[in-house]
């Protein structure tokens, strides 16, 4: 009768390697928890310190922002530009609600209330963001995407909120028509308003 051969495959007992193994899977998703904890608390301060000085931090003037030792900034991200990245990302993700489309079987008036409204919301929020991305654009391709992608977004939202009205137009009706909404409530015009004409929000 031929024996079978021992498998070399460790059993998953105590003292194993598996065990072994398992005993330190624990101690490694807490690493990764406490990781990422850090980074979105960098994400957060980059953001704060773009809101209060209109610029993007330096290495040290973040560590001292955001509480993080200089080298453990650069243990969580490989470079300012990767912070800067993961900031874009994160303002996108939170700006998502600038993109919704009001119920578009509403009358006229009520569109146009629930628009203006989100608009003049989002664009508040968003203005010290949106200044400093403004000032980045021609030099960091990155930005440039984003804001771009933006811009068309929202003009897709005009023309859907209020495509009923658009509709009867003719083209070139139509596209004017869109064009000027959509300067209206642009960032550009927000920004105007309020810091060059001293106008509140309300």
């Amino acid at each position: 009768m031929r024996h079978r051969p021992r498998s070399s495959r460790p059993r998953r007992g105590s003292g194993s390697v598996w065990s072994l193994f398992v005993s330190d899977l624990p101690s490694i998703d807490g690493r990764r928890l406490r990781s990422e904890r850090s980074r979105k608390r960098l994400i957060d301060a980059t953001i704060s310190y773009i809101e209060t000085h209109n610029g993007f931090p330096t290495a040290a003037a973040l560590a001292e922002h955001s509480g993080i030792a200089h080298r453990s900034i650069f243990r969580l991200f490989d470079s300012l530009d990767d912070i800067r990245s993961a900031v874009i990302a994160d303002i996108s993700k939170d700006a998502g609600a600038l993109f919704l489309v009001p119920d578009v079987t509403l009358p006229l008036a009520d569109r146009i209330a629930q628009i203006a409204k989100i608009r003049s919301t989002a664009n508040e929020k968003l203005t010290p963001v949106r200044r400093f991305a403004m000032g980045q654009v021609q030099n960091d391709p990155g930005i440039e995407q984003v804001v771009k992608m933006g811009n068309g977004a929202l003009q897709r939202q005009l023309a859907d909120l209020f495509a009923v009205e658009l509709a009867a137009m003719s083209t070139a009706e139509r596209k004017n028509a869109l064009n000027t909404m959509d300067l209206a409530l642009s960032w550009g015009a927000w920004e105007r308003l309020r810091s060059f004409q001293g106008l509140s929000k309300a």
